[in-house]
């Protein structure tokens, strides 16, 4: 498939309302503001963390978020 310039125009024009949505959202300052347990997320992202070092997982995102706003965030 060639691409033109009115294709990848086209393709711009239609992306654009989908970036305008794409804001961050907020981070709670702690995960009991949205009411998650600290104890408990740290226990996921333990299990988490051992399966990519065991090499059960080849690399996890963790994003948990209520009310709008983030309560983890982690990348490995």
């Amino acid at each position: 498939m060639r691409i033109t310039r009115r294709s990848s125009i086209a393709l711009v024009c239609a992306l654009l309302p989908v970036a305008a949505l794409c804001q961050p959202l907020p981070v709670a300052q702690r995960p009991e503001d949205v009411g998650f347990s600290s104890a408990r997320l740290e226990r996921l992202r333990s299990q988490m963390q051992a399966d990519v070092e065991s090499r059960r997982i080849p690399g996890a995102v963790l994003l948990i978020a209520r009310q709008g706003r983030v309560a983890s965030l982690m990348a490995l």
